[in-house]
């Protein structure tokens, strides 16, 4: 957001999955839609599923952690595909979950792909969301250094300036060559 600004958009706003998690699971368990969850720690992707089930109704028909390696990865994908889920959540973590959802599309069954970050978490009750005002303020970047210091400390302490000095340095000027698209921003994704 403080970049957008910095070069001069005015977005309207970012809305985090923790702000949308009511709505978007009322309309899913409504709408009878299986949903399969990937990541976090052994355990959180389960307890993350008795919640939304408890709380929303929500229908988990998988679940696993995000403690995988590329060998589990073939068995992995068979099983999210062979649970009939039509929704798939990924929280891997940035940019893990991004990367790993870009490789593995064309081999996922489920129409609908969610990177959601430490979510899972949250839902699981393993971390609390990000408190009102600090939110209005733009530092849930802080708060979340505050949780977890040593896990984000290279992400946030040294990314964030790092990210800042290239918004800067790119400033207002146009870009020189056209933007190649996205893997994931092709039609039916």
């Amino acid at each position: 957001m403080w970049a957008a600004r910095l070069l001069g958009n005015r977005p309207k706003g970012r809305v985090p999955l923790t702000h949308v998690t009511a709505p978007l699971c009322g309309a899913w368990a409504a709408a009878g839609l299986p949903v399969f969850l990937l990541g976090g720690k052994p355990g959180v992707a389960e307890r993350a599923a008795e919640r939304l089930h408890t709380d929303h109704r929500v229908r988990v028909v998988g679940v696993a952690h995000g403690y995988f390696q590329p060998a589990d990865e073939p068995a992995l994908i068979a099983a999210i595909n062979a649970s009939g889920a039509r929704i798939l959540l990924v929280g891997l973590g940035n940019p893990r979950q991004e990367l790993w959802l870009a490789e593995h599309r064309d081999a996922l069954a489920p129409p609908v792909a969610i990177t959601c970050g430490g979510w899972l978490d949250w839902t699981a009750g393993e971390r609390r969301p990000c408190p009102p005002l600090v939110y209005r303020f733009g530092l849930e970047w802080a708060y979340r250094l505050a949780q977890e210091p040593r896990r984000l400390f290279a992400r946030y302490v040294l990314g964030n300036p790092r990210f800042l000095y290239h918004v800067l340095r790119r400033g207002s000027r146009p870009r020189t060559a056209p933007v190649a698209e996205h893997p994931m921003a092709r039609p039916g994704f």
